[in-house]
């Protein structure tokens, strides 16, 4: 018997040696034969696994027919690393990455969950609104960010059309484009296929609490109980929830938030809110909104609500990223018909809602401030949209966030003005549509359109040339300052024409032309010969040419000055060559430059050369600088008198004296007055010790007040040319009469009714 035992035990020690044998030696063969080799014919689903090329990699959602290793950092294959016949094995369930991933594919797929979480982030990034880029990288090396996030999502219809709008689109880089859902789970049911497909494309869907409450007095408790009910059912798996990975984003209904809401997103294990708005301050104007900072210090923007008493003060909140809505701004008058739509637009708005203020033109960055509360038509909607997109790109580059509601677009009118600025904004090479975690997860490391590494700055903010400093405190009793806007020249140009041999050849009778007349209203090419260095010539291009021809004579041209205009000093010209011409055509050239820099704002600068060849025109033509726009305050050029003989009858003669005075160096301030203060505001004091200071190196929107001394170039008499007429082919630089006065065509086009040269700055100059 004992036998018998003896021999069942050994047997069964034996059974075991065997298995587990056999386990051992499986284990290294599933890193091996875990994933197939990648098949262009194959549907791949998010958390799917393939090999290719030596390497191991995981979708991040639905793809077919994209070859691993091409589709960049931010495309749909992520590279797990090479394959390893000796690595532990990596399964599609615990596979782990620092990049953002997402759920289904399908309304019927399971999600991958992803251990990533809250666990990748520490509350400790501390970014303190800025207008300039982060990072401290320059204007022209950030993508120009766009955001659409969809709220509400209570039909099945609505969230079809988005999803199969936005899954089709491609970014000007190739990568795909990405948006975001924030959804209340009161309306679970009517759009949890939609949005458990909407993971499958990559799509992210975030928080909009439960019950879609009104949470302007709610306390941090009575936030989380929405929040935590909402994350519960977002995150459960497909079909009982949305099969939603992690919720990284939260948006408060009706833009309602509290100062309990942040320290509620922190506790529920979320990154970032979008919900306060920003670009109400009176002094931005559209080009100079602040970039998405992080809560440390509260919110600019929260501070002009709270002003006008219908927010409570937001105090710190360390670690929590806004990612503001700003304000969307309506075309002024007078760029109404570039945009494809009539004039009057800011007064029209204004007698439909008093909130409009028809000197700014802003709306809340929402479909419902459009549609809903101005009446707006859908050319109206992507007019709008696309202006506010051409001041960003003319400006700082600031994201620009859009709220939608995807109800709204079961109707045709409505999807045709979003298929309208979408298809706008895909056309500009910088624009990148994202999602709000793609976004916070490229603030958080900011790296150059180019590819390049950029030096993170999370604590050290660029050195300005003019500073907000609003007061902020934890607590909401504390008191805030009224943001200012303050600019001052670093340096005052220093006459430089002090030969009697030499003369500035612009001061005298002739034509300033440029290569691009793409210029905004103010900033046209006459600004650069106009003897004052608060002016400038402007436009969107890197490069170009500008070039000033004499009435009559020739000169010999030996010294010329150039003048860097008020802010962004990656616009100034690096490299260029000054060349002549005694016909317009055949080109010498006389002088070049590499590598110039102007540490300044308002610096001139002056370049001599040796030269005894004499020219009738000269042309400056600037081949590089920093960044996508050109600009330059002023251009001299000295050279000897020419001779002045008698002046062609088309070209009036310039009279103007020149002084050689310096700009003014009046220090032009905005205050954000606002008179509807509440009783019981806080008072707002001047700056004090101590408080955070957020950037600013846009342009003042106040022009200085000591305006230099010229005399205007005559204006020709009206006689002189056409009148302007409907139905006429006009070109650039063509001059015609309306009402006794002369203008300059800007664009070549055909004239129409309504496009009257008084009404339509974007075609007509003024003389």
């Amino acid at each position: 018997m004992k036998e018998i035992k003896n021999s069942s035990l050994l047997r069964s020690k034996m059974l075991w040696t065997v298995i587990l044998a056999f386990i051992l030696f499986m284990v290294p063969l599933v890193s091996v034969f875990a994933a197939d080799p990648w098949d262009p014919g194959k549907v791949y689903y998010n958390g799917d696994q393939c090999t290719h090329n030596g390497h191991l990699w995981q979708a991040r959602w639905w793809t077919q027919g994209e070859e691993p290793g091409t589709t960049g950092d931010w495309g749909v294959w992520l590279d797990l690393g090479p394959v390893d016949a000796t690595a532990t094995p990596t399964s599609i369930a615990t596979a782990t990455s620092t990049a953002t991933t997402f759920g289904t594919a399908t309304a019927t797929r399971t999600p991958t969950p992803t251990p990533s979480g809250n666990g990748a982030y520490d509350y400790t990034d501390n970014r303190a609104p800025s207008v300039n880029p982060p990072g401290g990288l320059a204007v022209g090396q950030v993508p120009m960010f766009i955001v659409f996030g969809s709220d509400d999502n209570s039909t099945a219809a609505g969230v079809q059309w988005i999803n199969d709008f936005f899954r089709t689109k491609t970014n000007p880089d190739g990568s795909r484009v990405l948006i975001s859902f924030y959804h209340p789970t009161m309306n679970l049911y009517a759009a949890r296929d939609g949005l458990n497909q909407a993971l499958g494309y990559g799509f992210e869907v975030g928080n909009h609490t439960h019950s879609h409450p009104s949470g302007l007095n709610f306390s941090v408790s009575q936030w989380e109980a929405e929040m935590t009910n909402c994350n519960s059912q977002l995150t459960a798996a497909y079909p009982a929830g949305v099969g939603v990975p992690y919720v990284y984003g939260f948006r408060a209904p009706f833009l309602e938030y509290s100062d309990g809401t942040f320290p509620a997103i922190r506790n529920t294990g979320m990154w970032y809110d979008c919900s306060i708005e920003e670009g109400y301050q009176a002094d931005m104007d559209g080009t100079d909104y602040y970039w998405p900072y992080t809560l440390d210090n509260g919110s600019p923007g929260n501070v002009v609500f709270y002003q006008r008493g219908t927010h409570q003060l937001v105090g710190s909140h360390p670690g929590v990223w806004e990612l503001p809505v700003y304000t969307f701004i309506v075309p002024p008058d007078e760029l109404c018909a570039a945009y494809g739509v009539p004039s009057g637009l800011r007064a029209k708005y204004a007698a439909v809602h008093p909130d409009m203020d028809v000197t700014q033109g802003k709306i809340t960055g929402f479909d419902w401030n459009m549609w809903e509360k101005y009446y707006t038509t859908t050319q109206e909607v992507a007019a709008i949209l696309k202006y506010s997109l051409d001041l960003r790109m003319q400006g700082n580059r600031a994201p620009m966030t859009i709220g939608i509601h995807s109800n709204y677009y079961t109707d045709g009118g409505k999807q045709q003005a979003l298929q309208q600025f979408v298809d706008y904004a895909l056309t500009i090479p910088e624009v990148r549509l994202v999602s709000g975690k793609q976004l916070l997860d490229w603030l958080r490391n900011p790296v150059p359109i180019n590819g390049s590494t950029a030096t993170p700055t999370n604590t050290a903010t660029p050195t300005p040339t003019a500073t907000r400093t609003p007061t902020r405190t934890a607590t909401s009793t504390a008191t805030a300052t009224i943001p200012s806007y303050t600019s001052t020249p670093t340096s005052t140009p220093t006459p430089t024409n002090t030969g009697d041999t030499l003369a500035d050849i612009t001061n005298q009778a002739g034509t300033v032309s440029a290569q691009y007349y793409d210029s905004p209203s103010g900033e046209e090419i006459d600004k650069l010969v106009d003897n004052s260095s608060s002016t400038k010539y402007l436009t969107f291009h890197l490069s170009g040419w500008v070039q000033f021809q004499q009435a009559a004579g020739s000169s010999v041209v030996t010294k010329y000055t150039l003048t860097s205009a008020n802010d962004a000093a990656e616009r100034d010209p690096l490299t260029w060559t000054l060349q002549g011409s005694n016909n317009g055509s055949a080109w010498t050239t006389i002088d070049s430059r590499n590598g110039e820099d102007f540490p300044n704002r308002y610096q001139m600068k002056e370049f001599t050369f040796s030269n005894s060849l004499s020219f009738s025109y000269y042309r400056l033509n600037m081949t590089a600088n920093s960044g996508s726009i050109l600009q330059v305050a002023e251009l001299e050029i000295f050279g000897t008198a020419a001779t002045v003989t008698n002046t062609p009858a088309n070209t009036p003669p310039n009279t103007s004296t020149p002084t050689n005075t310096p700009p003014a160096t009046s220090t032009p301030v905005d205050t954000a007055v606002n008179t509807n203060t509440p009783t019981n505001s806080p008072a707002y004091t001047n700056t004090p010790s101590n408080t955070p200071v957020y950037t600013n190196t846009a342009i003042p929107t106040v022009p200085p007040t000591n305006t230099p001394t010229s005399i205007s170039t005559p204006t020709p008499t009206s006689a002189s040319f056409p009148e302007w007429t409907a139905y006429t082919n006009y070109t650039v630089g063509q001059l015609v009469t309306y009402s006794g006065l002369t203008y300059k065509c800007r664009q070549a086009h055909m004239s129409l009714p309504g496009w009257e040269p008084p009404y339509v700055g974007a075609l007509w100059q003024l003389q």
